[in-house]
């Protein structure tokens, strides 16, 4: 069945069961203190998954569904691709979803990924997991304050959703915009913008590149070292300046004399 912009319908039917499942299932849990405070919580399996595609195909007898100009999100987490093919049922209860092209993951907050292709698991309703591969895939995330943009890029990238983590593996580099880290692994927490791991191989190792810090000019002397002194500092007055004979027979008068 040919699926166009003007037959969505028919996809809305196929994902009917989703929406049935979100209006009854019970609230999930959460333990206090799983997410730190200020950050998304991972998606709940409440909110809808959103498809939309330019073009495309169901085929229920196989389970499965392929797009092209794709746009599947949940919540904030988005992922866009020119291509697309779904397998193990078209209501996400628990599907595996291929994206070639200009594949764009949204990871908040903030970050995002870019690669050539990607896989994307679907689980209890939920996009659980995304892994992205290219030449290299990259990742960049716009950190909060003044603290700039992280960037890092591998072979593999592979993103927890509901822990919020990346996985950058096969000759990974992360920088911080001053500081950068190359290994054959390294973890990085999207929520708490920070490097949780490092591993090195057998013949490569973890490297580290620090950037110092800005030195003063040279010639200008150190904070509160070599400073000339106000004229006044402790309050008295200023001596009067004396004035000394350049030697014997000089024409000096001597000071007035008061009176008698």
């Amino acid at each position: 069945m040919a699926l166009t912009d003007n037959s969505l319908c028919i996809l809305c039917l196929a994902l009917a069961p989703l929406a049935v499942y979100a209006a009854t299932a019970p609230a999930p849990s959460t333990r206090a203190g799983a997410v730190p405070a200020g950050q998304p919580l991972p998606i709940n399996p409440q909110e809808q998954v959103n498809v939309y595609c330019k073009s495309g195909g169901v085929n229920y007898k196989t389970q499965t569904m392929v797009c092209s100009n794709v746009v599947i999100s949940q919540g904030s987490t988005r992922v866009t691709a020119d291509h697309a093919r779904g397998t193990g049922g078209v209501n996400f209860q628990n599907s595996h979803w291929t994206f070639t092209g200009n594949v764009h993951i949204e990871a908040p907050p903030r970050g995002s990924l870019r690669s050539d292709d990607a896989t994307v698991e679907f689980r209890d309703n939920r996009i659980a997991e995304a892994t992205v591969n290219g030449n290299p895939a990259e990742f960049q995330q716009q950190r909060l304050g003044d603290l700039g943009m992280e960037k890092g890029h591998a072979d593999q990238i592979v993103y927890d959703v509901s822990r919020g983590t990346i996985l950058l593996s096969k000759d990974a580099w992360i920088s911080d915009g001053h500081n950068e880290m190359s290994a054959p692994s390294i973890s990085y927490s999207i929520r708490e913008q920070k490097v949780l791991a490092t591993s090195g191989g057998a013949t490569q190792g973890v490297h580290i590149t620090i950037a110092p810090q800005s030195l003063p000019k040279q010639g200008s002397p150190p904070h509160g070292k070599g400073a000339s002194k106000p004229a006044h500092a402790s309050g008295a007055p200023t001596p009067p300046a004396q004035t000394h004979s350049s030697g014997a027979g000089s024409n000096a008068a001597p000071p007035p004399q008061g009176p008698s």
